[in-house]
């Protein structure tokens, strides 16, 4: 990056990607400016263009891949998305470095010809593939038909996206990483999914197996293409790690030459000398409550990992199973691809970082972040974090939201106290801290009741029951100012895409499912993709916590 001229600035790289990264680092450090997902802030001065103090910045990345998103992003996040959503959000993963992203828009195409080829027939089909919403554990083997079926009208117009997609990211020089078909999408790039143990055992424990399954996945996809390189998650070696010893681990890599693969995690002493990916797994299912281990990564994150396994560590990323919460953990950690070391000052980059998003500088604004800063983003929690009012209501629920919930007031009341209405981010994040102070009040009384039900007071449990009940209200209400926070935003997306009055429900029927439910029968893992949206509030969780409120005080008087 480097000025020429009285006003203008130049950024010279070795690919798309590198061009973007380094834009998006002149905007970040020069002129105060934030691209999210919840908006854009870039107020260039009209007049000319902030110049750099010592005339030029080179920037080389810490690595060679930086890696997003999940492979279940692509149903909780994307399913609804036109190309429009789609391009912004490659223009967002270039900005910030991403050169190697799933792609996996249209799989059923591919999947559908291979399968053909072993003489299933276009029934036999429609009760394998799962409806739009659960595709991403169709694909893994996790689960068939629920949802389905998937119409041939929604499996086109996901082809003619998906080539679209991959359009847009060979122009950027992203890497997209598949199971394709040249003669379907046309491009062909030499990474490829695969998850053949996506929380489902090897039918078979034996080391030997094991080992001539992997064999036979690299096997395959190299009699297509020599320099094919498999892209695994490590997931599985995580939910079943009592399963996966260290000699089914093995058993597992060792077909693989080394640089045949890319793990995406840590696991397993660098897993035995292949190729990793360090990335952050900070959300499940699109929950939307606050929290995050910014304090965290210094200690446990990359910077560690690549002094200690300098020749195979290859990148930094993230893998949020859902997107659009929790910005500023993603911020951070997408600057880590050119970081050495985490932030010296913390609190400095966390004011920095509300300079940024707001794009005035507000001493109140910057005090609030970092107040959030040593609450709700310094949680030591490393699971799902879910809000007890989106849970089945019981009497032993926990939300493990260990912070100060005064300081969280605290930093509310001063970012409340802002008003700037023209300012997007800003309004966006008033509502969602305030929708936070109501989910921590909510657990407040849910304690009280509790404590309540355990006397046998029935008047007790009726009136915290009561406020209880009103916060929900209130927070119904507050999350309908703002549309992405409204559960009908949702539902209308998915109905466009529906080719008949069929598919209409059967469309919003995958939504509300997948939202509450999760899946079929009594073995559903059910809230476990709970969200705090208008429409979901009204309509699912405050029905859901007055009958339980209800029979629990008929319960005691009785």
């Amino acid at each position: 990056i480097r000025n020429t001229g009285r006003n203008n600035v130049s950024i010279s790289a070795n690919s798309g990607v590198a061009a973007a990264w380094a834009l998006h680092r002149y905007l970040t450090g020069y002129c105060s400016a934030m691209v999210s997902w919840s908006g854009t802030q870039v107020a260039l001065p009209p007049d000319r263009l902030p110049m750099l103090p010592s005339g030029q910045l080179t920037l080389e990345s810490q690595d060679v891949y930086t890696v997003m998103p999940n492979v279940v992003t692509f149903s909780y996040s994307y399913v609804w998305w036109r190309f429009s959503d789609w391009e912004r959000h490659i223009d967002w993963m270039a900005l910030h470095g991403v050169n190697l992203a799933y792609a996996l828009t249209g799989q059923e195409r591919v999947m559908a010809g291979a399968m053909s080829h072993f003489g299933l027939t276009e029934a036999d089909l429609v009760q394998y593939f799962p409806g739009p919403a659960f595709l991403a554990w169709g694909r893994m083997g996790n689960l068939k038909a629920w949802g389905g079926p998937l119409s041939k009208a929604w499996c086109d117009s996901q082809v003619d996206l998906q080539r679209r997609i991959l359009d847009r990211m060979a122009a950027l020089g992203i890497t997209s990483r598949a199971a394709r078909n040249v003669k379907v999408f046309g491009h062909v790039t030499h990474h490829y999914a695969m998850d053949p143990f996506n929380e489902n055992l090897p039918s078979n424990g034996d080391p030997a197996y094991i080992r001539a399954v992997s064999a036979a996945i690299l096997n395959g996809f190299l009699r297509a293409d020599l320099q094919g390189v498999w892209v695994l998650q490590s997931w599985f070696l995580n939910n079943a790690a009592d399963f996966w010893t260290i000699n089914r681990a093995k058993a597992f890599f060792e077909p693989i030459n080394m640089g045949e693969t890319v793990n995406l995690a840590q696991q397993l002493d660098g897993f035995f000398g292949h190729n990793f990916v360090w990335t952050a797994l900070h959300n499940f299912g699109g929950n939307n409550a606050m929290y995050g281990q910014l304090q965290n990564f210094g200690q446990h994150g990359p910077f560690g990992l690549r002094r200690q396994f300098p020749g195979n560590m290859l990148g930094t990323g993230i893998q949020p199973e859902g997107i659009g919460q929790n910005e500023v953990v993603y911020e951070l950690v997408m600057e880590f691809n050119w970081r050495a070391e985490q932030p010296e000052s913390l609190a400095e980059w966390i004011r920095d970082y509300a300079r940024r998003r707001y794009g005035r500088p507000d001493r109140n604004l910057l005090d609030a972040w970092e107040g959030l800063l040593s609450t709700v983003y310094n949680t030591p929690h490393t699971g799902m974090l879910t809000p007890v009012l989106v849970l089945r209501p019981s009497l032993s629920l926990s939300e493990n939201a260990n912070y100060n919930v005064t300081l969280v007031e605290s930093a509310w009341r001063l970012l409340i106290a802002t008003n700037q209405s023209d300012n997007a981010m800003l309004n966006y994040d008033q509502v969602d801290l305030t929708r936070q102070m109501l989910q921590i009040r909510f657990h407040q009384y849910y304690t009280v009741l509790k404590q309540a039900a355990h006397t046998e007071n029935a008047t007790a449990v009726e009136a915290s029951g009561a406020t209880m009940l009103g916060l929900l209200d209130r927070m119904e209400k507050l999350l309908q100012t703002d549309e992405r926070f409204l559960l009908q935003r949702l539902i209308n997306s998915a109905k466009s895409f529906a080719a008949s009055p069929s598919e209409i429900g059967l469309y919003e029927f995958n939504i509300r499912n997948q939202l509450t439910c999760w899946g079929p029968g009594p073995n559903t893992i059910q809230d476990y993709a709970a969200r705090m949206y208008s429409g979901l509030l009204a309509g699912y969780y405050r029905p859901r916590w007055a009958l339980f409120l209800h029979q629990l005080a008929t319960a005691i008087r009785q």
